[in-house]
């Protein structure tokens, strides 16, 4: 499937363009393995829709049969600036690159397994490790992701990540 990257299209499938996300790479250390990448436009395309499954912005569609979650109306920044109805935020393409990253370190939408465990007992509560896996269990929005897109979002994610606004009066 072909990124189809134009703001407000009910076709559109990516937030970002492969030439957008290689001169982001290009500038990003420890990012290396995209260059060598086979599936660039699968990985942004997925990434945008985690980014919209996963993700409660500010705002609303700008029309309910566009694809993506932006662009976006009254969406309004914590600082009080409004974000243009035709643009998508520089945060959410960061985000998108990002994330895009961390699919290509492991496969993030697989569920766990409970690998590593020797025993989990309900009854009288009961776990032991088996001491096989040094791997954590994947996390398929990365806490870094909610932190880039904290100032677009309502802050009901779950990820443990809260982010908390302060004023003077």
């Amino acid at each position: 499937m072909a990124l189809v990257i134009i703001p407000g299209d009910p076709s559109a499938n990516s937030y970002v363009s492969e030439a957008e996300a290689d001169t982001y790479f290009e500038n990003r250390l420890y990012s290396d393995a995209w260059n060598s990448f086979v599936q660039k436009e699968q990985a942004l395309i997925l990434s945008t829709s985690m980014i919209d499954w996963y993700i409660d912005f500010i705002g609303y569609k700008t029309d309910p049969a566009q694809a993506l979650d932006w662009p976006r109306t009254d969406a309004i920044r914590y600082s009080g600036v409004e974000i243009p109805v035709d643009e998508i935020p520089p945060e959410v393409k960061t985000a998108t690159y990002e994330l895009t990253l961390s699919m290509m370190e492991s496969d993030v939408t697989q569920d766990w397994d409970l690998q590593g465990f020797k025993k989990v007992k309900a009854d009288v509560l009961e776990i032991e490790v088996d001491g096989s896996s040094n791997n954590p269990a994947p996390n398929a929005m990365p806490d870094r992701i909610y932190k880039i897109l904290s100032d677009l979002t309502r802050n009901s994610n779950t990820s443990g990540v809260k982010v908390i606004r302060l004023g003077r009066a």
